[in-house]
Order: structure tokens, then C-alpha cells, then sequence
């Protein structure tokens, strides 16, 4: 059960000095940082990384339309249209600069960093989350400026992403193999001779 999950802070969450506090929560929650580097993402390896369907973008465009009708404003685009302008808006924001890439591990990490996180939506995640105590948009705001929502924070949705994502972003020898005191207590690794 032990796995590695992706964790990118974005340029909000830099901007906003907030990198200590959100490693901080990872290390409390007792998971391993085994990759960490900082940098401004290039927008194919963005691209790639947020890959979205049609089917995702036709989704999307739909709560955008809703919203936009909602405010009286004009709808100008259709579902697809708007859904594709918000992977146009999200590649800006993950590529405005730099951001905090990291590996985490531990006993089901993908979920326990999830769970850490918080839902995307900045306004309903719940209190005691990074977005849900730290973030101050919603994607009301956010589409109303035609603009990605500030969430400060990407984790692996998935475990299935989470070789990809990480691979994507980090290289075999940027990813640390270790022995932890978690590894001690979870896996019954050994753990002498790590000092020496």
C-alpha cells in the first residue's frame, strides 16, 4: 500500500509564502518527501500534465455558461468553447511562475494528500484543508474574470496518475529512495546503518 503521490505548489501559494506551511501539513500527516525542486513549468510539459478531453471541456463550459447566465452577463462561446478556454486559462496560471514540485510517499498517499488538500473548489473545501483554510478565490470569481482559480496547490488525483505525473515532472535520479522512521513503523524496514 505504500505509494508516491505528485504535490505541485503553484505560483499563488509561492507568491502567498505559504510553502513551509503546506510541507508542514505533508510531514504531520507522517509521509516521506522523497523529491522536492522549485521552477516555472513549461507549458508543453503543462499541456501534457492537464491534458482534458472534450468530454471534460463540454463539462466545464457548462458550469461557466450557468454562471455567466446567472450574472446577467452575455454568453458569447458554447459549452466546448468556454471548456477549452479554461485549459487555455489553467495553462497560464500553471506556467505565470515558479512553483514547489514535490514526491511525497507513505501508506496510501495519494488519498491521505487528497484529503489534506481539500476539494478544487476553494469555497466548499472544508475547513482544516490547505485550500479550505489558505485560499481565498472560487471559480464564481474566477470565471466571472475569465481567469484559472487560484487553489494555490495540485496533488495526483489518482494512484493510477501518479507514475505519470511524477515521472512527467521529476527524473529517476531527482526521486529519493530512503529509509524513514515511517518505513520502520509501517513496513518493518530495517533501520540500521542509516546514519553511519
Amino acid at each position: 500500500m505504500k505509494e508516491q503521490s505528485y504535490v505541485m505548489i503553484k505560483a499563488d501559494g509561492v507568491q502567498r509564502s505559504l510553502v513551509g506551511n503546506i510541507i508542514k501539513r505533508f510531514e504531520q500527516a507522517n509521509l516521506k518527501l522523497v523529491g522536492i525542486k522549485m521552477f516555472v513549468p513549461d507549458r508543453a510539459r503543462a499541456t501534457e500534465h492537464y491534458g482534458k478531453n472534450d468530454e471534460w471541456c463540454i463539462e466545464k463550459g457548462a458550469n461557466t455558461i450557468k454562471n455567466l447566465e446567472a450574472a446577467g452577463k452575455p454568453v458569447e462561446k458554447d459549452a466546448l468553447g468556454y471548456g477549452r478556454a479554461i485549459v487555455d486559462q489553467l495553462l497560464d496560471y500553471i506556467t505565470a511562475g515558479p512553483v514547489v514540485a514535490m514526491v511525497w510517499e507513505g501508506h496510501q498517499a495519494v488519498n491521505v494528500i487528497k484529503k489534506l488538500v481539500g476539494g478544487t473548489q476553494p469555497t466548499t473545501s472544508d475547513v482544516g484543508t490547505i485550500r479550505g483554510d489558505y485560499t481565498i478565490d472560487s471559480y464564481e470569481l474566477a470565471n466571472l474574470q475569465e481567469r484559472a482559480v487560484r487553489n494555490l496547490i495540485h496533488c495526483t488525483g489518482e494512484p493510477e496518475e501518479a507514475e505519470f505525473e511524477v515521472n512527467l515532472w521529476f527524473g529517476k535520479d531527482e526521486v529519493m529512495n530512503y529509509v524513514h522512521v515511517n518505513d520502520v513503523m509501517l513496513y518493518d524496514v530495517n533501520f540500521d546503518g542509516i546514519f553511519e
